[in-house]
């Protein structure tokens, strides 16, 4: 026969273990996790603008940290050219659609060269020196890299 305070001890022993799986299950649970180490919370759709600032702040300090004071920003594309060759590419464009009156892909190359030719004034934007702090410069990369260092040299590092 058991004792009637040893039947107690059981119990009490069986509570006691279920507490600390209860208390381990909530100590576990995702809303415990500290913000910043939960990549799930840190990833969702709801910080997005927290993460893209992130992005943007991170190149910042690592360039306070380093002592630099400006930068250039370069973007790059392959489609923005000079003003008078996308004028060139659309009237040749359209000249085979003179010809070709029921081309789908001729009309959608048209309308792309179309809107070339719209932004195709800032591949020059930055021809002025004087223009201001703020330079804009699209195009090639090898033509960006010839302008910016006949533009920037003699005004420091240019890597």
């Amino acid at each position: 026969m058991i004792c009637p305070c040893a039947a107690g001890l059981k119990e009490e022993f069986v509570n006691q273990k279920d507490m600390t799986d209860r208390l381990r299950a909530i100590m576990e649970h995702p809303s415990y996790r500290l913000a910043y180490l939960d990549t799930d919370f840190i990833r969702s759709d709801e910080l997005r603008p927290l993460r893209l600032h992130l992005e943007l702040m991170k190149p910042e300090v690592m360039m306070d940290e380093a002592g630099i004071q400006s930068t250039i920003v370069v973007f790059g594309g392959t489609r923005i050219i000079e003003p008078k060759e996308a004028k060139q590419r659309l009237e040749e464009l359209q000249s085979a659609r003179d010809k070709d009156t029921n081309s789908v892909e001729l009309d959608k190359k048209i309308r792309v060269a179309e809107r070339i030719v719209a932004k195709s004034h800032y591949y020059n934007a930055d021809s002025d020196p004087g223009s201001g702090a703020f330079t804009c410069c699209v195009g090639r990369r090898r033509v960006l890299e010839e302008r910016l260092q006949r533009r920037f040299s003699g005004r420091g590092r240019c890597n």
